[in-house]
């Protein structure tokens, strides 16, 4: 027998903005963040499970623009790194992925 799909949990626009805020500003508003540092932030202190970090992390990032997600060598190992556009001056992978598809078009 199949299990049942389950429905992913959808975060409103306002929570997704004050989640992004309140996990860079428990680190002292850096340029970036691990994901470990994500992670841990939010299940320790918001409750959430660790599917509802991903699905957190993945609209904050394509549906509402707020954070980049990336890659960075730490002492020669590669980290992922989370990112706020808006704090490096740099477009949303959101701006590009819609600039690209215009593009196509």
């Amino acid at each position: 027998m199949k299990e049942p799909i389950k429905k992913k949990r959808r975060f409103t626009e306002e929570e997704v903005k004050k989640y992004i805020e309140e996990v860079f500003n428990f680190y002292g508003n850096p340029v970036r963040i691990s994901e470990n540092q994500f992670k841990e932030y939010f299940k320790k202190y918001e409750g959430l499970t660790d599917e509802e970090i991903y699905y957190l992390r993945i609209e904050a990032c394509w549906d509402h623009g707020l954070i980049n997600i990336g890659v960075r060598l730490v002492n020669g190992k590669p980290e992922i790194q989370i990112t706020r556009p808006n704090t490096l001056e740099e477009p949303s992978l959101k701006e590009i992925e819609e600039s690209e598809e215009n593009h196509e078009e």
